[in-house]
């Protein structure tokens, strides 16, 4: 991926963002945290110099949707858990604009510790697939450009989400769609074929991060529904090289 962005930067291939830009809104929010990042990561960094380019071709309709969740609700803190939040920018918003408490869960800090401390941000360095799901219930859980990297069925991880949402509570995820990007078959041919978590007295695996298997809509839906969530909408944001899912799903 590193690569691939890398290249898009360099001929100024960038995709163009829908008429009416769903992110208008929250443009000069967006710069100022690009911008924090940028600088506490490095300005010749990998961030400012390839992915905050591309970014929010991924999760293109997610804020506008956050808002308006966050209307509906009141008289407590909302509570954020971002998996997989990288250096922490779609995070960083979602306590903005929930005026909440965010925390993140990934397997390696990208997150610089500047931005955790702007942000009020919470690190925790574990695999979602592999470790408990800390903390909860959480009012909203987001996860983008990062199912795709799951090196298990996806079903099991899925539950832990779900359970650790307060009902009601919403799940944002942004995903590939393999109708543009094709089929990923290195690694197994067909969803059924993954192979399930290993049990908690079952050797710990070793696993990698990269791209393991593309989603259709039917696949991506499905397992959101077979792990207990009501898919709420599904749009098509516009990515780099094909567009990505964005979708928002309730826990009932």
């Amino acid at each position: 991926m590193k690569r691939l962005l890398a290249g898009i930067v360099l001929f100024g291939i960038l995709p163009s963002a829908p008429a009416t830009d769903p992110l208008a809104p929250f443009a000069a929010r967006i710069a100022a945290i690009q911008q924090a990042i940028a600088e506490a990561d490095g300005l010749d960094g990998y961030y400012a110099t390839g992915y905050r380019q591309a970014e929010t071709a991924y999760w293109l309709y997610l804020p506008a949707w956050m808002a308006i969740h966050a209307g509906k609700l009141s008289g407590h803190s909302v509570r954020i858990l971002d998996v997989g939040c990288g250096y922490g920018m779609l995070l960083s918003l979602a306590v903005e604009i929930y005026d909440g408490q965010g925390s993140c869960l990934d397997i390696k800090e990208y997150l610089p510790r500047a931005v955790r401390e702007q942000y009020g941000l919470e690190f925790v360095k574990a695999n979602a697939e592999l470790d408990p799901i800390p903390g909860g219930p959480y009012d909203v859980i987001i996860m983008t450009e990062v199912i795709e990297h799951f090196n298990f069925h996806p079903l099991p991880t899925l539950q832990k989400l779900h359970d650790a949402l307060a009902p009601g509570g919403r799940l944002f995820l942004s995903t590939p769609d393999s109708a543009q990007w094709g089929r990923l078959y290195d690694f197994h041919r067909s969803l059924d074929d993954i192979p399930l978590p290993p049990q908690a007295n079952e050797t710990r695996p070793k696993t990698t991060d990269e791209h393991r298997w593309m989603y259709s809509a039917s696949e991506i839906t499905g397992v959101l529904e077979a792990a207990g969530f009501q898919v709420m909408k599904v749009e098509y944001s516009p990515g780099i090289r094909g567009r990505h899912f964005n979708i928002v799903a309730i826990r009932p």
